[in-house]
């Protein structure tokens, strides 16, 4: 995905100011840095919830009203009057008949380990349950662009470990172009492909870094380099606001990788 020469701002306040960014096809993207920064922004320009004033956001070498796209939130936002089912089913309403939409929201609710909760409405269900109601929607779509907004956030520590499970297994079979916001470095190692972190502003990259995937042969110097990315990770969160004097000094690094289950 490519978000190219784009300018936004509202308020008399500019966000985004001949600003790019890209996401490879098929990897997760997280954007780390500040609140406020423009990190939940650039995720509605993504959706078209914004328009851009200028530049061009595009997908593959379309623009992305024309891809199939998915956002999960902080909050699982499902409809209170629909089952668990349901709300699965709803967003595959004109999409695939009747017994497709069943059969494929039992199969996620199977994989999300709710197929026994499947009547259940979502106040009858735990926060941790409702999420993975909305995460099984998101990919119920089969989505060009999976956009993820600190969906993991509110959970507890182990509901989140386990959601960040639940995720990669279904991110791994549906390969969907993903950006996620997030303002925990260790939920970007966890789970990222790539990593960028935002400053502002207008909005800039400080930093880039495409992470390569861990060999057994070499877990001593995947752990340094992971305690390197940490620590820089870190050093980039507490000095986002590094004068735009610098801006060019800034480090930028990408190294080539392939995804492994």
């Amino acid at each position: 995905m490519e978000v190219l020469n784009i300018d936004f701002g509202y308020g008399g306040r500019q966000v985004f100011q001949d600003f790019s960014f890209t996401a490879s096809p098929g990897c997760l993207t997280t954007i780390l840095g500040k609140s406020g920064v423009g990190k939940s922004t650039l995720l509605k320009l993504i959706a078209g919830i914004h328009q851009p004033q200028a530049g061009s956001i595009s997908h593959r070498g379309q623009p992305v009203r024309a891809c199939t796209l998915s956002c999960v939130f902080q909050e699982p936002r499902l409809l209170p009057w629909k089952t668990a089912r349901e709300n699965i089913e709803y967003v595959l309403l004109n999409r695939l008949e009747r017994e497709q939409r069943r059969h494929l929201s039992l199969q996620l609710l199977h994989q999300t380990g709710l197929e026994q909760d499947a009547h259940c409405y979502p106040h009858e269900l735990s926060g941790g349950m409702c999420q993975r109601v909305s995460l099984a929607r998101a990919f119920a779509l089969s989505p060009d662009i999976l956009l993820l907004d600190e969906p993991f956030q509110a959970l507890d520590v182990a509901t989140r470990n386990a959601m960040h499970r639940l995720f990669l297994q279904l991110f791994r079979q549906y390969q969907p172009t993903t950006v996620m916001v997030t303002h925990d470095p260790e939920e970007a190692l966890a789970l990222a492909d790539e990593i960028a972190v935002f400053a502002y502003q207008p909005v800039f990259e400080s930093f880039r870094h495409t992470l390569a995937p861990a060999t057994d042969s070499d877990q001593l110097g995947s752990a340094v380099n992971t305690e390197t990315l940490r620590q820089r990770l870190r050093a980039e969160m507490g000095d986002v606001e590094e004068s735009f004097a610098c801006r060019h000094e800034l480090f930028r690094h990408r190294i080539h990788h392939r995804r492994t289950p």
